[in-house]
């Protein structure tokens, strides 16, 4: 513990409270420093709640009541998950202060020169000259191109702005047939060359990025779902899903063009086929869900059917039934 005490207390100085040299272990430390070190550390992690607090203890009993309790009020407000109160911080023992303690600092930000050794290696400096070469022109505002100086040439470039403007492009696919791998590994064009004009390739790549990242969060949030909910695999159920949407489309195209009734009789075969298949005829009656379930589920047979056809051509077309009984 005492090692995790002089780290926790240099820490604390670190965040600006002044805490005594002869200061090196947790027991020794006061109320009013134990109040100072959290305010101060609230302050640093976040604002809003350590500002209106006071980082000086009050000599009176009730304003170091309503002190405390207001302190142990934003602790549990920022995450703090064990007990604390009043009594925290005016009468705390050495395993409650010290747990209060590391939790603040653990909440402290740490600065940029912490941030900046922690990758090590090559990426870590790579990482560090993308991240200065991104604020340096982040922080430079943008100027014409004929008004640029060399400076702001190497930074912002000297050519003139282009439309976004973008093409579909053919990206790599790893599975598929034989013949689609050979194209790809081949005869398909690379990414970059597709584009007929190159200031097109970087709007069509963040285009087709875009895309892939939609359709992936798509398809995440209905598996997640009622595709779990179904409990089928992912093949199975987008194969569903396919069939239920091309039925939904043929359903007002069978609605609004009716197939044509002349010609020859019909084949009763090619008719309890069609049935079977769930195809009801433009002329009959539409009839209910349960109806239509009936005749997907019950063969009927032929000859009724051609009967049914018969009477409704009939009933469509009464004039030309009344002109052949006129001419006869």
């Amino acid at each position: 513990m005492e090692e995790v005490d002089k780290i926790l207390i240099h820490s604390l100085r670190q965040a600006g409270t002044p805490v005594p040299p002869e200061v090196q272990s947790v027991r020794d430390l006061s109320p009013e420093l134990v109040v100072e070190a959290a305010v101060r550390c609230l302050r640093a992690v976040r604002p809003a709640l350590g500002v209106p607090l006071s980082p000086l203890l009050p000599p009176g009993i009730s304003a170091r009541f309503r002190l405390a309790s207001d302190l142990a009020a934003a602790c549990q407000e920022l995450g703090f998950g064990g007990d604390v109160g009043y009594q925290t911080f005016l009468y705390s023992s050495e395993h409650d202060t010290r747990r209060l303690l590391l939790f603040l600092v653990e909440k402290l930000p740490r600065d940029d020169s912490e941030r900046g050794a922690e990758p090590p290696g090559k990426s870590g400096v790579l990482l560090r000259a993308i991240g200065a070469r991104i604020q340096e022109q982040l922080g430079t505002p943008w100027v014409p191109p004929v008004c640029r100086t060399p400076q702001l040439q190497r930074l912002q470039g000297t050519g003139r702005l282009h439309p976004f403007a973008t093409c579909p492009l053919v990206l790599p696919q790893s599975g598929g047939p034989p013949e689609l791998q050979e194209y790809f590994g081949g005869a398909a064009p690379p990414v970059p060359a597709q584009p007929p004009v190159s200031t097109k390739t970087p709007p069509a790549l963040l285009e087709t990025h875009a895309a892939q990242l939609s359709t992936r969060h798509d398809w995440e949030a209905e598996w997640g779902g009622p595709g779990l909910a179904s409990r089928l695999p992912p093949q199975e159920y987008l194969g569903r899903k396919r069939l239920r949407a091309r039925l939904r489309a043929l359903e007002p195209l069978r609605q609004v063009c009716p197939p044509h009734l002349q010609g020859p009789p019909l084949d009763p075969a090619w008719l309890q086929e069609a049935f079977g298949a769930g195809g009801a005829g433009g002329a009959l009656p539409k009839g209910s869900r349960f109806t239509r379930a009936q005749h997907l589920t019950h063969k009927q047979d032929p000859q009724i059917v051609l009967q049914q056809i018969q009477v409704a051509a009939e009933t469509l077309h009464p004039s030309k039934s009344s002109e052949e009984g006129a001419g006869a």
